[in-house]
């Protein structure tokens, strides 16, 4: 059986008990959270669905961690956006997963 990398992702983000993720409507992941069942919540902007995350994140004492997803890879305005929110999250040592769009093929060079 194969699957590809984002379901992969998916199903270990739900053997790992997240029970949804903030995100922006821009990231290959979210299809895969769609098709596995794993609720999403969406945010207007890339910088929000990073603050959601890092507010479960914080309200949970990091007991369970807030993932999110954002626009990335050919376009990285979406990065630059979340950039903040982590960067903050960072700091303050609250743990959130990012994941981005990204483009294995182009990154390879194909």
């Amino acid at each position: 059986m194969t699957i590809d990398v984002a379901t992969g992702i998916v199903r270990i983000l739900k053997q790992e008990g997240v029970g949804w993720v903030s995100t922006f409507p821009v990231c290959r992941v979210n299809n895969a959270l769609g098709r596995e069942g794993v609720p999403m919540l969406m945010m207007r902007d890339d910088r929000y669905a990073v603050a959601v995350a890092d507010a479960f994140s914080r309200i949970t004492a990091g007991s369970k961690i807030g993932v999110c997803t954002f626009q990335g890879g050919v376009n990285a305005a979406g990065m630059q956006y979340a950039y903040a929110g982590m960067a903050q999250a960072y700091e303050d040592g609250s743990p959130v997963l990012c994941h981005h769009r990204w483009r294995a093929g182009r990154q390879l060079g194909q």
